[in-house]
């Protein structure tokens, strides 16, 4: 062969290798039919660099969980809590807290292709729903298990506030469980049949609460307060979550004590707020109690700096009465 014909030859092979290497692979077309839906959940991001484009496609399927999950969660929560204000005390997913779920049941991604003509790098990240299932499943189960430990405790409690309490918590934790659960039913069809009684128990305990709450009317007794501005604060925490509160009668009493600590630097008046809450039953046992100091408040006049303190720390303290709750 001659010297021009071996030329000719790797000029050709160049080119067709050239071709083939530029070649775009078959998932920059409809990569859903590649990755069937049935078995994948799978997103196509770009960028810059290979980084960035793991990074979108990433938070592309991040954004496919969130919005699926938090759509399904708010219409069952309104379900569930019938229009009452359990469903306002929850907040949304996010970005963060989705990734780290999808971190758990692992996610993975195709060779990255670089697009000359666009200068994007392109990548696929995708979830295989059965792989990913036989990871996730136990999630749900641990929290099937810590939801089921904390109901099946809130019915032998000494009195019914403390039941409240226990199946107050036990409601924070079901709904852990149904989100948990949610993500499941994105892998895998068919789980609900599995868990229908435990997402009917969980479903149930709305109505319970409100019934318990109804059983725990409380009678408010306030000293130190001024123009009833802890008083009003402290009745709509208790009151959102159900209970009857009443200066007249109640099953057990809520006493709250305000101590405003006024002292004088030079012209100026300071205040230091403290909020003492405790729920008693009809023994004289306290069930709940809580403590809050709020932060100094500064003015010129004696009312303004209790009024402007007291508002805080009292605000501060309806919060936390809700917290307290909710963690218990």
């Amino acid at each position: 062969m001659s010297l021009k014909t071996t030329s000719l030859v790797s000029v050709i092979c160049c080119v067709i290798l050239a071709s083939c290497a530029s070649a775009p692979p078959s998932w920059m077309g409809n990569y859903r039919e590649e990755y069937p839906s049935s078995d994948y959940i799978v997103q196509r991001g770009s960028g810059e660099t290979v980084e960035f484009a793991k990074t979108n496609s990433l938070q592309a399927i991040a954004q496919y969980f969130q919005t699926t999950v938090n759509a399904s969660m708010e219409t069952q929560l309104k379900t569930m809590s019938s229009g009452n204000n359990y469903v306002e005390q929850r907040s949304t997913l996010t970005d963060v807290q989705v990734t780290s779920n999808i971190d758990l049941f692992g996610v993975e991604f195709s060779e990255p292709y670089f697009s000359k003509q666009e200068n994007l790098w392109y990548i696929l990240a995708y979830i295989h729903r059965e792989s990913a299932w036989r990871q996730y499943s136990p999630r749900i189960e641990n929290e099937r298990t810590a939801f089921l430990a904390l109901y099946n405790q809130s019915g032998g409690q000494p009195d019914i506030f403390t039941e409240y309490l226990y199946y107050n918590r036990a409601w924070q934790k079901g709904r852990d469980f149904l989100e948990t659960l949610e993500f499941g039913r994105l892998l895998m069809d068919g789980i609900d049949t599995k868990y229908r009684d435990d997402r009917a128990t969980v479903s149930s305990l709305p109505a319970t609460l409100q019934h318990k709450a109804q059983q725990c009317s409380l009678r408010l007794s306030v000293q130190g307060d001024f123009e009833e501005i802890a008083t009003s604060e402290i009745k709509k925490a208790f009151s959102s979550m159900g209970f009857t509160v009443s200066e007249k009668s109640g099953v057990y009493d809520l006493k709250v004590t305000v101590s405003n600590n006024l002292t004088k630097h030079s012209d100026l008046q300071a205040a230091y707020p403290v909020i003492d809450i405790t729920v008693t039953n009809r023994d004289g046992k306290s069930v709940y109690s809580l403590q809050h100091k709020g932060e100094r408040s500064v003015a010129s006049n004696r009312n303004v700096a209790i009024r402007r303190g007291l508002k805080r720390t009292a605000e501060d303290a309806g919060e936390m009465i809700l917290e307290d709750f909710r963690e218990f």
